[in-house]
């Protein structure tokens, strides 16, 4: 029986052995092991899955355990949840330079952005062969390059198209320079506006933007208008807004107009959120500190982003009442209401933030945005596919974006809980997979901790901190005559300001290429600082 019982465990041994011989075997350059996929498109699970990448790739996925697995770099997934990377679909890039704050967006899972104008499209495009090229982290990023406005733009980089004559032109010139999305502003003329969308259309670039005052959300959407942004115009849309109303007739023929033609809608509530916040901020103290000052997420945040938006929330909560508020509130929640309804109704939603708008936090903030999703009705599945699938199609890409699948691109995020149960998890990042790179818990703590030395060398008060939104938007001249009268020993300002700030400032600005205003900064510098010989050289420099 003993020599019975060892021949049955010796032969149990070698059919193992030759079942294992007989594995084919999978290599890649990263290999995901027994990990549960996420299938946004269907919302299920597809669970305990190997995933194999090659180059920025994924090559092959197979159940778990059916071949033998060969890489350098196996990622244990047993327990995990993959999603593909999160898309921002509404960003305005401000950085003061590109590593300050384009890597927490990957650091928060963000692989992907749309940025809609204000930054030097020759900036935009250096940061993006510095990402290519590994020089600095930084999400995939497609780009309007400028805004289009019509007469009095409201930015000092903006476009202006007026006249019929001028559309095809214009854009020829701004489609040579690369761009991939056309952003346009309520305030150019309609007829205008409409032509500008059609011909975007017809050099295959999409749009998005703001409506005119003299269209609303059925006249754009049969304009052809790709996405509306802020759920623009929609109180000229519903006959019942100012009451904060609609009818079931009126939502349901405006979301029938804006399938029949394609039309996505990016309603930014995180942004919009922020004066209800301020609202609740009003009533206590101690509620302002825990939703401006300690908010855990400000910590990896640029100073001159802290500055700018302290300086708002001041200012607008000296400027609004109790009313204002509450109006706020309410149409924030009605926003919310009108997004998940029109998604129940089949309109495509795309998930982006505005940032930097006041104390909307980059990377972070699209997590919040889902949540305001959810909370509002829709269910995590639906909430999923406005930072991944939507993107995707509304760029034309879901060949190879938005979902994960065999020969897609490698936009990875690994999750330690499931978001479909709950969508809060997608904050819990395990790693990150970015165009077949793999950044794990490791390598996300590194990014955590250059960014806190990083910005441990400015302070909020330090004066090109306080200025640096400013003269981004407005320009040196502009900002230099609002302190023209800067007195250096007044312990009461708002600012502290050295010698070191404004060259600070013109390094900055001319990595920026912004040439022009980098000198402008060195000649004010001079003016408060006369003596200071490191800016006479570098004013010497610029001028030879």
């Amino acid at each position: 029986m003993h020599k019975f019982i060892i021949k049955k465990f010796l032969i149990a041994i070698f059919s193992m052995m030759l079942l294992t011989s007989c594995k084919k075997t999978e290599t890649g350059d990263i290999i995901v092991s027994n990990i549960n996929i996420v299938d946004v498109k269907n919302g299920l699970l597809i669970k305990q899955q190997d995933v194999i990448i090659s180059g920025n790739r994924i090559k092959k996925i197979i159940p778990h355990d059916r071949f033998n697995l060969k890489s350098n770099v196996i990622l244990e997934g047993s327990g995990k949840f993959l999603i593909p990377g999160l898309w921002d679909m509404h960003t305005h890039m401000r950085s003061y330079s590109g590593s300050d704050n384009l890597p927490m967006f990957i650091f928060y899972g963000v692989t992907g952005i749309r940025d809609l104008g204000l930054t030097n499209h020759k900036l935009i495009k250096h940061w993006k062969s510095q990402i290519e090229q590994n020089v600095i982290i930084g999400p995939r990023i497609i780009s309007s390059g400028s805004i289009i406005e019509g007469s009095d733009p409201s930015f000092k980089s903006s476009i202006v198209i007026n006249k019929l004559e001028d559309v095809e032109p214009v854009l020829d010139s701004l489609i040579a320079q690369d761009i991939q999305v056309v952003k346009l502003f309520h305030t150019i003329p309609s007829e205008v506006f409409k032509d500008i969308i059609r011909y975007s259309k017809k050099r295959g670039i999409v749009t998005s933007g703001h409506i005119p005052d003299d269209m609303n959300q059925i006249t754009a959407a049969q304009a052809g208008l790709n996405s509306i942004e802020h759920l623009y115009g929609i109180w000229n849309t519903l006959s019942n807004y100012n009451n904060l109303d609609f009818s079931a007739d009126e939502i349901e023929n405006l979301a029938q107009v804006l399938i029949e033609n394609n039309i996505y809608q990016t309603p930014t509530l995180v942004s919009e959120e922020y004066y209800s916040k301020l609202g609740q901020a009003s009533k206590n103290r101690k509620t302002e500190q825990l939703l401006f000052e300690t908010n855990q997420y400000l910590e990896l945040t640029p100073k001159y982003f802290n500055s700018w938006w302290s300086m708002l929330k001041e200012q607008h909560m000296q400027n609004l009442t109790d009313d204002d508020y509450l109006q706020a509130r309410s149409s924030f929640e009605f926003m919310r209401e009108i997004t998940v309804k029109l998604n129940d109704l089949g309109v495509k939603i795309l998930a982006g933030t505005d940032v930097p708008n006041p104390y909307v936090i980059t990377g972070i903030s699209l997590h919040n945005e889902l949540e305001h999703f959810v909370n509002g009705g829709m269910s995590p599945s639906d909430a999923l596919k406005t930072a991944t699938l939507y993107p995707a199609q509304y760029f034309n890409r879901s060949d190879e974006l938005g979902s994960i699948d065999e020969n897609y691109i490698a936009d990875l995020v690994v999750l330690d809980a499931n978001p479909l149960e709950n969508i809060s998890n997608t904050k819990r990042i395990h790693s990150v997979i970015y165009n077949g790179r793999l950044l794990t818990q490791e390598n996300l703590r590194t990014i955590k901790a250059d960014q806190l030395q990083s910005l441990a060398e400015y302070s909020e008060d330090d004066f090109d901190q306080f200025i640096y939104m400013d003269v981004r938007r407005n320009g040196v001249d502009s900002v230099r005559r609002k302190y023209a009268d800067i007195d250096r020993s007044n312990a009461n300002a708002k600012y502290k300001i050295e010698s070191y700030h404004l060259v600070r400032l013109s390094k900055a600005l001319k990595e920026g290429f912004q040439f022009e205003e980098a000198k402008k900064a060195l000649e004010w510098n001079l003016e408060l600082f006369p003596e200071d010989e490191i800016t006479k050289a570098l004013l010497l420099e610029q001028r030879n």
